[in-house]
C-alpha cells in the first residue's frame, strides 16, 4: 500500500504488477480443465500469501453474513463459523468468482 499528500489532497494505491499472458478463461469463472500450473507457480503464491498475511489492516471484504449464505446457497452446506481472520487477496476470494444472491445480506 502506498499512501502519499499532494497539493492538499492525500492518495493510496495498492501496487499491482501486468502480467502479459492470456487468461486461463474468459467465458466462466469456473475452471472446466486443469490450468496445469507448475510447482514453483503454486510455491510461490504460497509464500505471497504468507507474507500478505503478516499485512495489518481494519479493511474486510467477507463477513459471516455472506459466509452463511453462500456456503447454503452456492454449496448446499452448513456454513462454517469463523474463528479467526487474516489479510489475504480478494483476488481468490468465492466472493470475485460468482454473483451474490439478492438475498445475501
Amino acid at each position: 500500500m502506498l499512501d502519499w499528500t499532494a497539493d492538499g489532497h492525500a492518495y493510496r494505491a495498492e501496487p499491482t504488477e501486468f502480467i502479459p499472458v492470456s487468461t486461463v478463461t474468459t467465458s466462466t469463472p469456473a475452471l472446466a480443465h486443469d490450468v496445469e500450473l507448475p510447482g514453483s507457480w503454486w510455491a510461490g503464491l504460497k509464500s505471497a500469501l504468507h507474507v500478505l498475511a503478516r499485512v495489518p489492516t481494519d479493511r474486510e471484504s467477507v463477513c459471516q453474513g455472506w459466509i452463511d449464505c453462500d456456503s447454503r446457497h452456492f454449496l448446499d452446506i452448513d456454513p462454517i463459523r469463523i474463528t479467526a481472520w487474516t489479510t489475504g487477496s480478494h483476488r481468490l476470494a468465492l466472493g470475485e468468482r460468482h454473483r451474490r444472491a439478492s438475498s445475501c445480506p
